[in-house]
């Protein structure tokens, strides 16, 4: 045979031992990374958070799921102090719009909104509109930019603080929010 032939020989004979030992690996299901692992009780996809609120299935930063307790409506709760107000926050469409509901304190709370301070600067307050379409005590507001400041409270150095506002008769009810990344 010429070397020529000899290399020819070789390298098919080569290929063939390569695909016989692909084929082998692949039938005895080495490589294989499928694992079928059960989810837990209390953590199914019904019972988190799919809302489209720019959570794309990442697992929570340092967030427990076993207490992460979500409202009817997708979204987090808050206690504003004074008073107790227990309100949800829930951010819809990527950010493009925000809603609050209130709805034990329904008929005392007059308005709503989102303070924002950025390093030492307090911003204008982004006021919420009454959404009677969503039911008593629904609060919403389509305001990208708020959404940005929102976000951004999932970074602590970031230096941004957002606060929910809500005008309860005499008094000013407020919490301060923090939206972790999911």
């Amino acid at each position: 045979m010429s070397m020529v032939q000899r290399l020819t020989h070789f390298h098919w004979c080569g290929g063939l031992a390569v695909l016989v030992a692909l084929v082998s690996l692949t039938l005895s299901g080495c490589g294989s990374n499928e694992v079928d692992t059960p989810v837990p009780d209390g953590d199914t996809p019904a019972e988190h958070d799919h809302d489209d609120h720019d959570h794309d299935g990442h697992d929570h930063d340092g967030h427990d799921h076993a207490s992460h307790h979500l409202g009817p409506n997708g979204g987090h709760f808050a206690n504003l102090q004074p008073g107790d107000i227990k309100v949800e926050w829930v951010i819809l469409d990527e950010g493009k719009e925000l809603q609050v509901f209130v709805p034990e304190a329904a008929e005392q709370v007059t308005a709503v909104a989102m303070h924002v301070q950025v390093g030492d600067d307090q911003l204008d307050p982004y006021s919420f509109t009454a959404a009677e379409d969503l039911g008593t005590g629904a609060w919403r507001l389509s305001d990208p930019a708020l959404f940005s400041h929102v976000k951004m409270t999932a970074d602590h150095d970031a230096g941004v603080k957002v606060e929910i506002v809500a005008e309860a008769g005499d008094e000013t009810a407020k919490a301060e929010i923090t939206h972790h990344q999911h």
